[in-house]
């Protein structure tokens, strides 16, 4: 296998990170040196080292694991083995030490003549534990601090274009790996968290003046856990073969592999971000500065046999600008979302009889600076309102029995034989604006003909409004639409609505019953 740059140093991860033997108990260093080299082998690398023992350490000189060609090479100067008490084995790095990065040579150059890069990396009281390779592999590392200049990276630049500067750390970083390869289920766990990052790039000695960048993140976890039966790697029937159209794997297929165990549950949770940038204006303008922050966000993903979901929420978002950004005059640009967030969940249980999904989308909080008002709207005629937009939809599908057939399913028409939902929120609101909406509907699948090919819906919708003509009014009077327009747009909202009990308010229901559409009150379909 050729890989690249970034596949060696993931390579390199992978043996220090997923090592492998069948019981902690009785592990030395020298099986787990062996380990690493058939691991390397496998995945068509080469890794070698100048081995010594002394006493009960294997220490490991010039490590270099070389990925071919089209690879790379990385290399670092002394790893030590160190057999423990406790049939573990450590692995130990000097508290500061050099990793070395040779790129692939240039086409047609002679191998080995690819540019040698240097990472500088400190992580004193560096823990790392090795109980467990191959099948039931069992790692953990850990470091009060971890940090990694990444100068020698960076291109050497003219000396009137500066010196470029790049370094990261990161605080308490911890890594826990645990797989069992051995039982029929095979089953992985994991887990990457740290208190802080901290990341500083700079270039400096500018005759412009320097650009500096800074990013800081808060505690921070990622989680893995899961469970894979054998039958997700099973090969299909000798001489089977799909029908036209059919996918490789039929849904039945894939409703075995969950019944069989398979299970995922990951998750992200990141803390306050803020990343903060500064460059020189030009021609004597004030310097651009950039700043983005975020007080959290969470991104999570699920499957197993009885359901499937995502989420992703964001809170406390901001972007501020200062300076001659493009295309806005203002010195002071800013925007901020109290909260973002996207969700969506399917229920499973094999697709036996109807199953529950669900779906979200919330943008609240969404505001922008005093200035970007008055670039918007200078006279003030709207109120300067926070903007909400949000819709939760529950429901239940149901498939086809075809769909399950062992031989898989053509999608050719819809698999479908059931799908409803309900409004559980429909919110817009904003510039004095507000839009509501509920109830639901139901789709008959076997009436293809009343809407043109697309299932007949039945159910009610009923929408709700408020200060449309105000905002029609304010629009009109800024000159943004015509007075025919306004009244145009005035009696279609008359045709499609009805005055509510309040000033300024709509009210329009929509009722879907034997193919046809009945709009407040009035057949039209």
């Amino acid at each position: 296998m050729r890989s690249s740059l970034l596949s060696a140093g993931l390579l390199s991860l992978g043996l220090s990170f997923f090592p492998g033997l069948s019981l902690a108990q009785g592990l030395v260093a020298n099986e787990l040196w062996q380990a690493w080299q058939e691991e390397a082998h496998d995945a068509g690398a080469v890794l070698s080292a100048k081995e010594s023992r002394e006493g009960n350490k294997l220490v490991l000189r010039d490590l270099r694991l070389d990925t071919g060609e089209d690879g790379g090479v990385l290399q670092v100067e002394v790893v030590t083995l160190t057999n423990q008490a406790d049939g573990s084995v450590a692995v130990v790095l000097p508290e500061t030490f050099p990793l070395i990065i040779e790129t692939p040579a240039a086409a047609g150059a002679a191998p080995g003549t690819g540019e040698k890069v240097v990472l500088s990396v400190a992580a004193p009281d560096l823990h790392l534990i090795v109980r467990g390779i191959h099948d039931r592999a069992d790692f953990e590392a850990s470091a009060p601090e971890l940090k990694v200049s990444f100068d020698r990276f960076i291109p050497a630049r003219p000396p009137e274009e500066g010196e470029g500067h790049l370094a990261v750390t990161l605080q308490n970083p911890a890594l826990r790996y645990s797989r069992d390869f051995a039982q029929q289920l095979r089953s992985i766990d994991a887990a990457l968290s740290f208190d802080a990052l901290e990341a500083a790039a700079a270039v400096s000695g500018r005759a412009q003046g320097d650009i500096v960048l800074s990013l800081l993140l808060a505690k921070t976890e990622a989680t893995f856990a899961g469970a894979f039966p054998p039958s997700l790697t099973a090969d299909a029937p000798d001489g089977a073969q799909a029908a036209p159209g059919v996918t490789e794997r039929a849904p039945a297929d894939l409703l075995k592999i969950l019944a069989d165990g398979f299970r995922v549950k990951s998750s992200l949770q990141l803390g306050g971000l803020e990343l903060k940038t500064t460059q020189p204006g030009t021609e004597g303008e004030a310097p651009v500065e950039i700043d983005f922050a975020l007080a959290g966000t969470r991104l999570a993903f699920d499957a197993d046999q009885t359901a499937a979901g995502f989420e992703l929420l964001a809170n406390g978002l901001s972007l501020t600008g200062n300076g001659g950004l493009a295309d806005l005059p203002q010195t002071e640009t800013a925007l901020q979302i109290g909260e973002y967030r996207t969700a969506f969940r399917l229920g499973l249980n094999g697709l036996r009889g109807p199953q529950d999904w669900s779906a979200a989308f919330a943008l609240r909080g969404f505001d922008i600076s005093a200035g970007m008002w008055q670039e918007l709207d200078p006279q003030g005629a709207f109120p300067r309102e926070q903007l909400t937009a949000a819709v939760t939809l529950e429901g239940r599908y149901a498939v086809l029995p075809e769909l399950l057939a062992p031989e898989g399913f053509s999608f050719d028409k819809s698999p479908l034989a059931e799908l409803s939902f309900e409004i559980r929120e429909l919110a817009l609101e904003g510039v004095g604006l507000q839009f509501g909406g509920e109830g639901g509907l139901g789709f008959d699948m076997a009436d293809l003909e009343s809407w043109g090919g697309i299932p007949a819906p039945l159910g009610k919708l009923r929408f709700m409004a408020s200060g449309v003509y105000g905002f029609l009014d304010k629009l009109s009077a800024l000159g943004r639409i015509s007075a025919e327009e306004l009244q145009g747009i005035r009696a279609a909202l008359l045709v499609i609505g009805k005055a509510g009990d309040k000033p300024d308010t709509l009210r329009s229901e929509l009722e879907f019953q034997d193919g046809g559409l009945v709009l407040n009150g009035m057949k039209i379909r």
